[in-house]
């Protein structure tokens, strides 16, 4: 059979779809699927931003993974592929969590993890027996193949590969998808498998790597075998991690010398109650600014993650953290709105107390406000956003973070400068654009 693997574009706040000439941080999913595919069938895959999908290609199954506002899109891709007799297969988070809202417009729905069941689900197809529902298992990860990266176009996909050495998170943080959809859980693929699939990038003359993992260093003893085993790879990388990783000096110190350019922490808030409020209080708001000079000192960059509209925040927790961010010397601040995701305890609660605003998930994005606030009005939750960007992004503040940041490698410093431009572009520029690190620049549209 003929298997297209497509990950869907979404729609941007003027109603057109989402398209880059380049990717920003490109995906492992759609690799990863197509490394897992039986060799008797003929696979691809299809970035929505970057490519255009051809529905009258010669295709038998039609796989597509979707994440928050994605699926509305991913729904149109299905109706123009089953209009043709093409048999739809979707997964990925937001289908796993809106099944009911899904089902009707697919043949089946991979719910979970897809490790245990895709080869099946294919098995199905071609007896005729597709079954609406597989359920994935939390699946082991020895001895999975190497994802394959052959299958990306290198001239516009992200100068960043992605790679997993780790799934999960231990911790519950009750806003968190990861959480609920890994059921806090944490698993480690094998080093040897890991360096593997470095090498491979490494082969095409790919020098920098992006690691998908929710918490790179949640194994400190994995991690650090991991970076050690790197070291004469040569590679730059860079990856999501806790505060926790800046506790363990060894670690940091490993994690420079392997190559780390940059680390994203997600501090989420300087009000110490609303990190207890939503099961994160062991990020601890007295510690940061000694955490944050502890991976600075390595010559690794800081992108600091702050969610906004937690019901202890006040009209001045925006231009405070702005403020605080900047004195502590994070490279980059990147904020959100606090997005009470379907399936997760904080969307539960906060429907109960009928402060649930919509349920059109097509607005569920993290600059929009989906729910009331307890402290502030909506308006003053997203302009309060868009206000501490400004303050942040402002030039002189640029100017001074990259002076006082002149002792990191030039290759940091360079990226750093380059996205503070790009961040202030985007701020200044076009308000309703997010300025979000993993997502591509809006540059064109159709």
């Amino acid at each position: 059979m003929n298997i297209k693997i497509i990950e869907p574009s979404s729609y941007g706040m003027d109603g057109k779809l989402i398209r880059n000439p380049r990717m920003w941080i490109t995906g492992l999913t759609a690799i990863h699927l197509a490394a897992l595919t039986p060799d008797s069938h003929n696979v691809s895959v299809c970035n929505e931003i970057i490519d255009r999908i051809d529905f009258d290609e010669d295709v038998d199954v039609a796989a597509l993974s979707a994440m928050g506002p994605q699926i509305f899109r991913a729904i149109e891709i299905a109706g123009e592929f089953r209009k043709r007799g093409v048999k739809v297969i979707i997964g990925g988070y937001q289908a796993s969590f809106s099944q009911d809202f899904v089902d009707p417009h697919v043949d089946s729905i991979i719910v979970g993890e897809a490790e245990t069941v895709w080869a099946k689900a294919l098995d199905d197809v071609q007896a005729g027996s597709l079954k609406r529902r597989y359920y994935g298992s939390l699946a082991p990860l020895e001895a999975l193949p190497a994802p394959r990266y052959d299958l990306l176009d290198r001239k516009r996909n992200s100068p960043l590969y992605p790679v997993e050495a780790t799934r999960g998170c231990a911790n519950s943080c009750n806003y968190c998808s990861v959480a609920q959809r890994y059921r806090t859980s944490y698993r480690t693929h094998p080093v040897p498998d890991v360096i593997r699939n470095i090498e491979i990038i490494k082969s095409f003359g790919i020098r920098n790597l992006f690691f998908v993992d929710n918490n790179l260093t949640g194994d400190v003893e994995y991690a650090k075998s991991l970076f050690k085993a790197m070291r004469p790879l040569k590679m730059r990388w860079t990856s999501q991690v806790t505060v926790d990783m800046a506790e363990d000096p060894e670690l940091l110190d490993l994690a420079r010398s392997s190559g780390c350019i940059s680390v994203s922490i997600g501090f989420e808030s300087i009000n110490q109650e609303s990190l207890k409020s939503v099961g994160k209080g062991f990020n601890r708001v007295d510690a940061y600014r000694r955490i944050i000079r502890e991976i600075r000192r390595r010559g690794i960059h800081v992108n600091a993650l702050i969610m906004f509209g937690f019901d202890e925040d006040k009209e001045d927790i925006f231009i405070n953290t702005a403020d605080f961010f900047h004195a502590a010397g994070v490279s980059l601040l990147d904020c959100f709105i606090v997005l009470p995701t379907p399936g997760t305890p904080l969307f539960d609660r906060l429907k109960r107390d009928g402060r649930i605003l919509t349920e059109d998930y097509r607005e569920y994005d993290v600059t929009n406000v989906v729910f009331q606030p307890a402290m502030m009005s909506q308006e003053a939750l997203k302009d309060g956003l868009w206000a501490a960007l400004r303050r942040f992004y402002g030039y002189p503040k640029i100017v001074n973070r990259l002076a006082r940041n002149l002792s990191v490698n030039l290759v940091s410093w360079g990226s750093a400068a380059a996205l503070n431009i790009l961040y202030r572009r985007m701020v200044y520029g076009n308000n309703h654009k997010h300025p979000n690190i993993w997502h591509a620049p809006y540059v064109e549209k159709d």
